[in-house]
C-alpha cells in the first residue's frame, strides 16, 4: 500500500463502509455544512481555495477500495483540482433547496466531499457535504479554517504525515481481531452479560403510536462573510 496515496480503514470506518454497502441510498454518516453567504462570493477564488484544501486534506478526494491489507481510502489518480465546485441557480427558500440538494455518496467511486454554491433570488449558500468516513465533528472547524485561509489567499501547510493514522487503524484492527485485544473483548462480554432480556416493542398497540423512521439530517445555515481580495481592507472569510 502506498501510504502517500492511501490510508487503511479503522474498524469504525470499515463499519461505515459496510453500512453503505447494505443501503447506498441512505443518508447515514453524511455531514452537511451550510454557510449562508453575506456579500459577494468570488467563484474563481473559491475554486482555487478548494483545490488547496483538497491538497491539504487528500482523503476528501478519496474512494474506498480493497488493498493488499484490507479496505482503504485511496486517492491515487485523483488530482486536487478534480473535485469541482458546482453552482446552481435555484428559486426556492434556502431550507427547501438544501433539503433537495441532499444525496448520498458513492464510496466506491468517490470523491467523499462535495462543494456546491446555491444561488437563490436574494441569498447564496455554500454547501459543503462530507462523508463521515473521512471527517468527524472535531475536524469540521479545522476544515473550515483551512478553507477560510485558502480563500483569503494564504498558502496551506502540506498534507499531514499519515503514519499516526495508519498506526491508529492498526491498533483498532488488533483490538477487534487479534490476541492483544482479547482483554478488552473479555471485559465487554462480562459487562454486557447480565443485561436484562430484550423486550419486544409493540408499535401497533393502542397505547403506543406507530413507529416512524427518523428524518434525514437537515443542514442548518451558518453565516459566512467572503473577504475582498487581499489588501488594506482585507478581513478573512469565515463562519460567524
Amino acid at each position: 500500500m502506498d501510504q502517500s496515496r492511501s490510508l487503511p480503514l479503522s474498524v469504525t470506518q470499515e463499519a461505515m463502509w459496510v453500512t453503505w454497502q447494505l443501503d447506498p441510498a441512505k443518508w447515514e454518516h453524511i455531514i452537511p455544512i451550510a454557510l449562508l453567504v453575506d456579500g459577494e462570493l468570488e467563484l474563481p477564488r473559491l475554486r482555487t481555495a478548494v483545490t488547496k484544501l483538497l491538497h491539504r486534506h487528500p482523503s476528501l478526494r478519496a474512494r474506498v477500495t480493497r488493498g493488499t491489507d484490507g479496505m482503504c481510502l485511496d486517492w491515487s489518480g485523483t488530482a486536487p483540482d478534480a473535485v469541482p465546485v458546482t453552482e446552481r441557480l435555484v428559486t426556492g427558500t434556502p431550507e427547501r433547496e438544501l433539503a433537495a440538494a441532499q444525496r448520498p455518496f458513492d464510496l466506491a467511486a468517490g470523491p467523499l466531499a462535495r462543494f456546491e454554491v446555491l444561488t437563490g433570488p436574494d441569498w447564496t449558500v455554500l454547501l459543503i457535504t462530507v462523508h463521515h468516513i473521512t471527517m468527524d465533528g472535531t475536524s469540521q472547524p479545522l476544515l473550515l479554517d483551512d478553507l477560510r485561509r485558502a480563500y483569503a489567499g494564504e498558502e496551506l501547510a502540506p498534507a499531514d504525515d499519515l503514519a499516526p493514522l495508519v498506526e491508529h487503524a492498526s491498533r483498532s484492527r488488533a483490538a477487534a481481531d487479534e490476541a492483544s485485544g482479547e482483554p478488552l473483548r473479555t471485559y465487554w462480554r462480562e459487562a454486557l452479560a447480565e443485561l436484562p432480556p430484550a423486550r419486544p416493542l409493540h408499535t401497533a398497540s393502542p397505547e403506543l403510536p406507530a413507529a416512524h423512521p427518523c428524518p434525514s439530517p437537515r443542514p442548518s445555515c451558518q453565516r459566512a462573510r467572503p473577504s475582498p481580495p487581499p489588501g488594506p481592507r482585507h478581513s478573512p472569510w469565515m463562519p460567524s
